[in-house]
């Protein structure tokens, strides 16, 4: 949100400014980030939004309905600096899980939010587990959207719609390869082409980060290799710090660039991988698993119809 900001700035000043490093608390400093900072920093960008706040009775819940208000007037901010994009479908769904967030902190009552997300999800859902995997898809699906009506070139590069489903699990040889080991898979085959090795792509990237930054140890090519199999296995987190380490150092021109928008699809596998990773520990079957994901294509159209 940082970075998105940033680009809206008319000066196209890199500098962050102090009332943004309140973003930066939130990991470090949770308890430090007031939903009435929340208000202040957004009201800054769009104050004409001041009476849209929804006030709450304690801080956990004006925090919460605060980080929702702030995506909407992110949002807004965008589409006012590029009203030729057609973002109707975007805005409808936010503004419906902001009505379900509303409508929970009020009720306490989960069954309470759902009008206003089965209109996205389909109300066919078996399972609590399958209920939020479908949420995970439904953002999924709004991140897709969001690059294709904001990335230059992306409808050439991926002209299939719901091309996402290729970073969703699927059983080979009765084993189920997770999503990030799919990610990765996808990052291997760019770099050392579909014939390409593992063992290649190791190589190729301890050479980039032995020339690019300082040791890694006796023996970098095995800290890469141990690294990366932990991340394609599900066992180290596919978070952007370990995604800047092994994959962004490939690239010259992304290495001082900032988190670029295509690389955030790295984060929604993590949270796809997680799931997957629980369903196996609860002795859930790889083609079950497969079919719960499956929907995905089914959950796009909804941005698109």
């Amino acid at each position: 949100m940082m970075q998105f900001l940033r680009t809206q700035n008319e000066s196209n000043a890199a500098a962050i400014t102090s009332d943004l490093q309140l973003f930066k608390l939130l990991s470090s400093n949770r308890e430090s980030v007031t939903s009435e900072k929340f208000k202040t920093l957004s009201l800054k960008y769009a104050p004409e939004l001041e009476s849209t706040w929804i006030d709450s009775e304690t801080p956990d819940e004006k925090e919460t309905s605060g980080a929702w208000w702030l995506l909407e007037i992110v949002l807004n901010i965008f589409l006012s600096k590029q009203p030729e994009l057609q973002f109707e479908k975007l805005n409808e769904f936010l503004a419906d899980e902001k009505k379900a967030v509303a409508v929970y902190l009020q009720q306490k009552d989960s069954r309470s939010v759902l009008p206003h997300i089965e209109k996205w999800i389909g109300d066919d859902w078996g399972s609590n587990a399958e209920f939020e995997i479908r949420k995970i898809l439904l953002w999924l699906a709004f991140f897709e959207k969001f690059l294709r009506v904001t990335t230059e070139g992306f409808d050439d590069r991926f002209p299939e719609q719901g091309m996402m489903k290729m970073f969703l699990p699927v059983v080979e040889n009765n084993k189920l390869i997770l999503s990030n080991e799919r990610y990765v898979s996808a990052i291997k085959q760019k770099w050392v082409g579909t014939e390409g090795s593992w063992v290649s792509f190791y190589e190729k990237i301890t050479e980039a980060k032995c020339t690019f930054y300082s040791n890694e140890g006796e023996d970098p090519k095995a800290a890469v290799e141990k690294s990366l199999k932990r991340i394609r296995t599900g066992k180290t987190r596919l978070n952007r710090k370990n995604y800047e380490s092994n994959f962004r150092v490939l690239d010259t021109k992304l290495r001082q660039a900032p988190m670029q928008p295509v690389e955030l699809i790295a984060l929604l596998c993590e949270v796809m991988t997680k799931k997957q990773a629980a369903m196996l520990k609860d002795n859930g079957t790889p083609t079950d698993i497969e079919k719960v994901f499956a929907v995905y294509p089914r959950i796009y159209e909804q941005f698109t119809v």
